[in-house]
């Protein structure tokens, strides 16, 4: 059983990634005739054909990967192993922000940094409760009218 699933899985997905490099050089070939502008119809309806194989491949890999990964997760787990601290480490630095760059100013600071983060959605989030001018005017007729007691 072992041995067929290990050749089906050579079969089906063993070259994924040769196949991507051979479909994404075909669709470059393809891509530098259409600038050209030489382009036939039967080339185009195989170009259109390439872009999507290339895009089915290309999650495949990605899928592949992700579920090596995952593997591996489940094999070394949260234990405190040298595995889960550099996973841990490598996810904090990804999600962190070390500087920003304001008005081409480079800030690096981490209390200028949170500074400007909160300046930005603060600016980004705040609202004018002004009214709108035609609401003040209708409001203003009410009030004159409420005055004169008009309807």
């Amino acid at each position: 059983m072992k041995d067929a699933l290990r050749i089906w899985s050579r079969e089906e997905f063993g070259y994924l990634q040769s196949q991507l490099s051979r479909t994404e050089e075909q669709l470059h070939a393809l891509d530098l005739k259409a600038e050209d502008g030489t382009l036939q119809q039967d080339e185009s309806d195989t170009r259109k054909e390439l872009r999507a194989k290339m895009w089915k491949l290309g999650r495949q890999v990605e899928r592949m990967w992700h579920q090596k990964s995952r593997v591996q997760w489940h094999l070394k787990g949260d234990r405190n192993t040298k595995f889960f601290h550099l996973m841990a480490n490598s996810r904090q630095c990804r999600n962190s922000i070390n500087s920003v760059t304001i008005n081409d100013q480079v800030i690096e600071d981490p209390m200028l940094v949170k500074l400007e983060v909160f300046n930005h959605f603060q600016n980004l989030y705040t609202e004018d409760w002004e009214f709108p001018r035609t609401m003040k005017d209708d409001l203003l007729h009410k009030e004159e009218r409420d005055e004169f007691h008009c309807f």
